[in-house]
């Protein structure tokens, strides 16, 4: 993976910057809007995408119309993007993540000039988790099933997915019952008035009141 560079060596922008390129104005090589992809996992879990990748050498060579990048929506303008790195033609001087999956993270929603940064090389079989993906106590896994670099063009084949869960609560919920002497409503634990106590257990409240002398 690399960038464009003064001398004459053979390299291509990763994929946070191959998404500007193609979605941020230009138009380079996104003509029919088939090469980039963004996926909104959303927040409710059980959700997933999967789908063969591509080299950015290989746009023009793209019969089945597969992406060049997948842009994982994360619900801020500071996304991630995952792309294939094959090492071929106008890619085939990039001395880092040589046909490996590259995820990188980029802000701007991907379409303005932003800072980037390598979050994971991945080669066949290897994942990278996101935990607590977007704020939902759920993980995120980029997976690669499978690099096949004999196919034509060679692809990655890469599966994202958000674990199905139960969003776990950032707040405490509150319990309500009534008093059995005041018959008023009590949300607390420790009734003042009557010495309520309430007790708790993950099924069902018991109420008992002491009344002291």
């Amino acid at each position: 993976m690399g960038q464009y560079s003064k001398d004459d060596r053979a390299m291509c922008f990763n994929p946070a910057k191959s998404f500007q390129l193609a979605r941020g104005g230009s138009n380079w090589y996104n003509e029919n809007n088939s090469n980039t992809i963004v996926w909104n996992s959303g927040t409710r879990g059980g959700t997933s995408w999967s789908g063969h990748i591509i080299g950015i050498a290989d746009y023009q060579n793209n019969p089945n119309q597969r992406p060049v990048v997948v842009k994982l929506e994360s619900g801020t303008s500071n996304d991630l993007f995952v792309g294939f790195n094959r090492a071929v033609g106008v890619n085939r001087d990039v001395s880092e993540a040589r046909n490996q999956v590259t995820v990188v993270q980029a802000g701007g929603d991907g379409l303005t000039f932003s800072q980037s940064y390598m979050k994971s090389i991945l080669s066949e079989g290897e994942s990278y988790v996101v935990s607590n993906w977007r704020g939902t106590g759920l993980d995120m896994t980029i997976h690669v099933k499978e690099i096949n670099l004999l196919a034509n063009p060679a692809y990655s084949d890469v599966s994202m997915s958000l674990e199905l869960g139960t969003r776990v609560p950032t707040y405490s919920p509150t319990l309500a019952s009534k008093c059995v002497i005041c018959l008023k409503v009590c949300t607390c634990c420790f009734c003042a008035q009557h010495h309520l106590l309430m007790l708790t257990t993950l099924s069902y409240s018991l109420l008992v009141c002491w009344i002291h002398t």
